[in-house]
């Protein structure tokens, strides 16, 4: 499930999950190549046939060890929670993913390309930590939407960095204006700006990387969902999909339930107690393209210093 979650600072955290539910019913629907659209609007239904028909076949490309099933998605008026992009559902023998008809169409395509990832995602990968399992959805989302990427990347630094430092500072031109007048100066400042979240009540990030899907649900304390996202985003980036295969793999071979936080570590190149070495990290998220698409959304706040 994808998930928009409305923090002081920032607009959008993603997380999957899937849960018990009954499909809905919708008057129209387009068959595709890999499945059928459903919804109220032919126009809209057969756009999103496109769409899927499009990103359906990359998934396979850029994930090892996903299933062949057809897909089933639906488009709905509103998703069954505010905060929810999309979500995959599962139900017995049925599977089905519902997105909000009314998505704009890049936002529709990302959330589609992270939860087609969650439909498709083959026993192989039944070792992977939920956490992780969002942080390779929101991967493959980026690789597959590149213009989806740079404000997300940007929201997951300020979060990883409010997590390990109270807040996230560096260095960008001026910003000058507001809305959709808002424009970059020459003159260079210091930008401190931090996510809302309680660090007291934070798991350290090893015993994150414990945590079950069961302690994703939606109605969980929300700031923890976003520092997960956030998390899980940076070890997968850092690991690479097909090496975190290969370690789903090693720890199903060694019939583990769950790939070790330990291995993870050891893959992502960090240390529990190396703090610098999580600060560079994090810095690695936060580019030029990150900077910018930060720093022009809308609604942000922030403290300057020189």
């Amino acid at each position: 499930m994808r998930l928009l979650c409305t923090l002081s600072l920032l607009a959008c955290a993603l997380l999957a999950a899937c849960r018990t539910a009954q499909p809905p019913a919708l008057p129209t629907s387009a068959p595709t190549v890999f499945g059928v659209v459903s919804g109220t609007s032919q126009e809209r239904v057969s756009y999103v046939a496109r769409v899927l028909d499009e990103l359906a076949p990359q998934i396979p490309l850029v994930v090892p060890g996903c299933d062949t099933r057809p897909i089933d998605v639906r488009l709905v008026a509103e998703m069954a929670h505010s905060n929810w992009r999309g979500a995959t559902f599962s139900m017995r023998s049925e599977r089905w993913m519902e997105l909000p008809e009314a998505e704009g169409n890049e936002r529709l395509a990302a959330t589609m390309a992270h939860e087609l990832v969650h439909y498709l995602l083959g026993s192989e990968w039944s070792t992977l930590p939920g956490v992780l399992e969002e942080g390779l959805c929101d991967k493959v989302a980026h690789t597959l939407v590149p213009g989806a990427g740079p404000l997300e990347r940007a929201e997951y630094a300020v979060i990883l960095g409010t997590a390990l430092d109270g807040s996230y500072r560096f260095d960008a031109q001026r910003v000058i204006g507001k809305g959709k007048a808002a424009h970059f100066g020459p003159e260079m400042m210091t930008y401190t700006v931090r996510a809302p979240i309680d660090r007291d009540t934070m798991p350290t990030f090893e015993e994150a990387l414990r945590l079950d899907s069961r302690d994703l649900e939606p109605n969980r304390i929300k700031e923890l969902r976003v520092v997960l996202d956030a998390l899980g985003y940076l070890i997968v980036s850092r690991i690479g999909v097909h090496d975190l295969h290969q370690l789903c793999r090693r720890a199903h071979l060694q019939n583990l339930t769950r790939v070790p936080p330990l291995w993870l570590l050891e893959a992502a190149g960090l240390e529990r107690a190396d703090r610098d070495g999580w600060r560079i990290a994090v810095d690695g998220l936060f580019g030029d393209a990150e900077r910018r698409a930060l720093l022009l959304r809308d609604g942000l706040q922030f403290q300057d210093g020189r």
